[in-house]
C-alpha cells in the first residue's frame, strides 16, 4: 500500500516533465522538416509551351514559412505556405491586366529536386527544379 502511495506521488513529477520534453522535441522535429524545403530553388516551368525560368526562395522563422516567386513577370511574396513532410503549398497573389489574382501552388520535394504545379483557371502549370547551392 506504501509503495501505491508513493507512486501516485512520484508519476504525476516524472509524467509532466516527459510530456513537456515530448512537446519540445514534437516542435523541433516540424521546424527540422521544413529544412527539407527551405533555400533558393531553381524551377523551370512550362508555360504555353515554352520553358520559363523561376526562382522560388523559402525561408523559415517565426512567421512560419515565407518566401518570394520570382519570374520574368517580377517577384511577388508567397502566402499561406505549408509542409507536411511530403507535399509543400504555398499560394501567391499576382496582378493580371489591373485585378489580384490568388494562385495555389503544390510540390513535392525529394532530397534536391522539386516537381510540383500552379493551379490556375486555364489548369495546371507544371514546374520542376533543384535547390541552388
Amino acid at each position: 500500500m506504501h509503495r501505491d502511495r508513493t507512486l501516485l506521488r512520484v508519476l504525476p513529477v516524472c509524467v509532466l516533465p516527459a510530456f513537456a520534453l515530448a512537446v519540445v522535441l514534437g516542435g523541433a522535429a516540424r521546424a527540422q522538416d521544413a529544412s527539407q524545403v527551405v533555400g533558393k530553388w531553381a524551377l523551370q516551368m512550362d508555360f504555353q509551351g515554352q520553358s520559363v525560368d523561376v526562382t522560388l526562395e523559402i525561408e523559415s522563422g517565426d512567421q512560419g514559412l515565407t518566401g518570394t516567386w520570382t519570374s520574368p513577370r517580377g517577384s511577388d511574396p508567397i502566402s499561406d505556405a505549408k509542409w507536411d513532410g511530403k507535399l509543400l503549398t504555398f499560394s501567391r497573389k499576382v496582378d493580371r491586366q489591373g485585378q489580384q489574382v490568388t494562385i495555389a501552388c503544390e510540390a513535392t520535394v525529394d532530397g534536391e529536386q522539386m516537381k510540383g504545379a500552379m493551379k490556375t483557371q486555364r489548369g495546371d502549370l507544371p514546374f520542376q527544379g533543384k535547390r541552388q547551392g
